[in-house]
């Protein structure tokens, strides 16, 4: 079977990264320059192929305008290709021409989950566009048909979600409409049960051969940030405010002799945490590394501490703190 992953975030790739058979002809194609660096390491493991490298980087003018274009284009185009394939996306619209006929190709859509976002209907004033009937949402796309991915695209033959329970409480009219096609992803319960060479297939891809976690004795507390100023969530006053209240927290584990880690998210820009990271001799933790794939070198933390980081839920923390109240 020929499949196509498409990849935009490193959350993307630790999903795939599980998904994959690699008996299968697996091909990639990644769509964040963040995530370049890997492609060397990605092809010497094996599991693609074929990886393709796509930059995206557009106005919202031209964005608008090549939408309509390629949605244009796979209305027209959509009854004759033979479906050889199967397609693995996140919900993001597809702007890349060769991967728009890998995606008209395709027999069927799996749709990756993205996270927080992909259990509220509006995250952060942005409507989630999974959910949207696009009949109401927009004529033009309902015209232009289901190149627009959303739960009602009769494509699609499955949502991969990792929290579906958390689904049905969050919003369960959307859930009831898509709970026959849901795919439960357990990513623990993926990692453990990972072949031994697999595991070390992973391994090579993100670190050298010299890596492990090892922190004696010593209790650890892990800090895990996002992109809030990136994302436009807060400003720069709101996460000065956001870093004191770490530092309040952080100082309680420090005196009780804690080892102290940080894991900045990738998309995060500067060196905002450089001073908490000096005065708690922090642990950096490579800000690219899925995080849930520590599960395959270690097995938690003693504490957890986060403003809305969905793995938080992950048993790899046996304390968790968490700064957003309203967080799924």
């Amino acid at each position: 079977m020929r499949k196509i992953y498409r990849v935009k975030t490193m959350y993307h790739l630790l999903l795939v990264l599980l998904l994959i058979d690699e008996n299968e002809e697996n091909i990639l194609y990644i769509e964040s320059e963040d995530m370049f660096y890997l492609k060397l390491n990605l092809v010497k493991v094996g599991f693609f192929k074929k990886i393709y490298t796509i930059k995206n980087k557009n106005n919202t003018f031209i964005r608008y305008i090549k939408t309509i274009l390629n949605a244009l284009l796979y209305k027209i185009l959509n009854n004759f290709y033979v479906r050889n394939s199967i397609i693995v996306t996140p919900q993001h619209n597809i702007m890349n021409i060769r991967l728009l006929f890998e995606y008209i190709s395709s027999s069927k859509v799996i749709i990756l989950e993205d996270g927080f976002s992909s259990y509220v209907r509006i995250h952060d004033y942005v409507p989630n566009s999974l959910f949207l009937i696009h009949k109401k949402e927009s004529f033009i796309k309902y015209l232009l048909g289901d190149y627009f991915i959303n739960i009602y695209n009769e494509k699609i033959s499955k949502f991969v979600y990792v929290y579906p329970d958390k689904l049905k409480l969050k919003l369960p009219d959307e859930y009831n409409t898509i709970k026959e096609k849901i795919y439960h992803f357990n990513i623990e319960e993926k990692i453990y049960q990972l072949s031994k060479v697999k595991k070390d297939k992973i391994k090579q891809i993100f670190f050298n051969k010299n890596f492990n976690f090892n922190f004696g004795t010593n209790k650890t507390a892990i800090l895990l940030t996002q992109p809030l100023i990136e994302d436009g969530k807060i400003n720069i006053d709101e996460m000065n405010e956001l870093i004191k209240e770490f530092e309040d927290i952080l100082k309680q584990y420090s005196k009780k002799g804690y080892t102290i880690l940080i894991k900045q998210h990738p998309r995060e820009i500067g060196d905002r945490y450089k001073n908490l990271i000096k005065n708690f001799s922090i642990i950096e933790i490579n800000r690219y590394f899925p995080f849930e794939l520590i599960l395959i070198f270690y097995n938690s933390f003693d504490v957890g501490i986060t403003y809305y980081s969905t793995i938080i839920y992950s048993s790899l923390f046996k304390e968790k703190i968490i700064l957003r109240k309203e967080i799924l």
